[in-house]
C-alpha cells in the first residue's frame, strides 16, 4: 500500500505539470493495484478512480470523466454512506467538472443535494460547506439568476464574517463578490426589458 500511496502522489505532481497521459497511465496502475490489495469497494480504490476521473477531464474526455466520477459517487454512498465526507467530496468533484463543462444547471443540482446532506441544518459548520454555497453561488451567477446568486452569496459572507473575521482574505473576496452581485441586481432592475446585457465576470 506504501508503495501505491507513492505512485499516487506522483501521478498528482506529474498531473500538475500537465503531463496527463503520463499521470493517467501511472493512476491506472494504483487504481489495478487499490483494487487487488484492498478491493473495489476500499476508499483508496475509489479515490483512485475519482483521480483517475480528473485526469481525464483534463485531457478533454469529459463523458469518460463523467462517468468514471459518478461511478465513483455512486460506490462511495453504498459502502461509506450519502452523508460521508468522502461521498461529498466525490459530488462536489462532479460538480466542478460540469462547471468547467458549462452545464450549469447540471453543476447547481449537484451541489444542492450536497448542501441538503451537509449538516442537515447547520450549514456553514461542517467542514466544505462555505466552499459548496461558493460554488454554488457562482453557477448560479453563470445562468444570470443575480438575485438568487447574492443571497447565497451574501451567506457565505456573513459565516466567514463571523468564523473568520472582517479582515481575512477570504471575507475581503466574499465582500467583493457581493457587491458586484449587487451591482448586477441593480443594473438588471434599471434596464428591465432592455436588450442589452450586463456585462459580469463570475469565477
Amino acid at each position: 500500500p506504501s508503495n501505491l500511496a507513492n505512485l499516487s502522489k506522483l501521478s498528482l505532481s506529474i498531473q500538475l505539470l500537465g503531463r496527463f497521459e503520463e499521470a493517467e497511465a501511472i493512476q491506472h496502475v494504483c487504481l489495478a493495484g487499490w483494487r487487488q490489495v484492498l478491493g473495489a469497494e476500499h476508499p483508496e480504490s475509489l479515490k483512485s478512480m475519482s483521480n483517475l476521473g480528473i485526469i481525464l477531464h483534463c485531457q478533454g474526455r469529459s463523458k469518460e470523466s463523467e462517468i468514471l466520477l459518478r461511478n465513483a459517487a455512486t460506490m462511495f454512498e453504498a459502502s461509506l454512506g450519502r452523508d460521508h465526507d468522502n461521498t461529498l467530496q466525490a459530488y462536489q468533484i462532479i460538480a466542478c467538472i460540469l462547471h468547467d463543462m458549462s452545464r450549469y444547471r447540471d453543476a447547481e443540482d449537484v451541489l444542492r443535494k450536497c448542501l441538503c446532506r451537509m449538516n442537515k441544518g447547520t450549514r456553514g459548520m461542517r467542514p466544505g460547506t462555505v466552499r459548496v454555497l461558493e460554488h454554488l453561488s457562482v453557477v448560479l451567477q453563470w445562468q444570470q439568476r443575480f438575485e438568487e446568486s447574492l443571497n447565497v452569496a451574501q451567506e457565505v459572507l456573513d459565516i466567514r464574517m463571523k468564523k473568520l473575521g472582517v479582515d481575512h482574505a477570504e471575507t475581503l473576496s466574499s465582500k467583493k463578490h457581493v457587491k458586484e452581485l449587487k451591482a448586477l441586481v441593480d443594473w438588471v432592475s434599471v434596464n428591465r426589458g432592455g436588450c442589452n446585457e450586463p456585462e459580469y465576470t463570475a469565477k
